[in-house]
């Protein structure tokens, strides 16, 4: 069976949790547990959790006395910047020696990686896809999950259906149903005020879009 070849094929890679899984993984005693970032060492603000956190309600932006009634097993840590750029830096540069030297890093956590000239030599989307995010966990021992698709935005939203620690591949041909209704400021770029423009145009999901193209 021929394998397809995409013109062009993007991944959305996305690190899992980046901040609490890199406490977990430097701290084993708390592996599995229910675990917190606070920006600063006084901090009162959670700027990421694990998922095991989330799932007693904690979030992003929580006070963190709130989290703790919430979940009073909740583990904090304090934010160690350096740390996570140290690890950053590090998946980057391996991605750019290993997969491919066409990387734009989207965050600290975030990279677009252009593996089109990959299929060549590495194989199938899917093969290139499941390589990359073995790779990771086996050299770095942090979950990352890919969005792939031939454009940065349908990959970009398509990562958030992959979470936690999955791999969503939309061909490029069924990246306009995939968006059809999904609502404009879910979109990555789209701004509130953005999106209040667009609905005075009656445009409220991606395919509204195309409405307008057609009038």
């Amino acid at each position: 069976m021929r394998t397809e070849h995409w013109e062009r094929a993007i991944i959305l890679l996305d690190m899992d949790s980046f901040f609490a899984s890199v406490e977990e993984l430097d701290n084993p005693n708390v592996s599995g547990g229910a675990i917190s970032v606070t920006n600063g060492l006084h901090g009162n603000t959670i700027i990421t959790c694990s998922y095991k956190a989330r799932q007693y309600g904690v979030h992003t932006g929580m006070p963190l006395y709130k989290a703790r009634i919430l979940c009073p097993d909740l583990i904090n840590f304090p934010a160690r910047h350096k740390r996570y750029s140290l690890l950053s830096n590090k998946i980057m540069q391996y991605i750019r020696e290993n997969v491919s030297p066409d990387i734009e890093e989207f965050s600290i956590d975030e990279a677009f990686i252009d593996v089109t000239k990959c299929q060549a030599h590495i194989g199938s989307i899917k093969q290139i896809a499941n390589k990359l995010q073995r790779k990771i966990y086996e050299k770095f021992g942090l979950k990352a999950s890919l969005g792939i698709s031939g454009d940065k935005t349908t990959a970009k939203h398509a990562v958030k259906l992959a979470k936690p620690f999955g791999i969503k591949i939309v061909r490029p041909a069924d990246s306009g149903q995939f968006l059809a209704n999904v609502p404009v400021v879910d979109i990555c770029g789209i701004s509130i005020k953005i999106s209040d423009f667009l609905a005075k145009h009656n445009v409220y999901k991606c395919s509204d879009m195309s409405k307008i193209q057609q009038e």
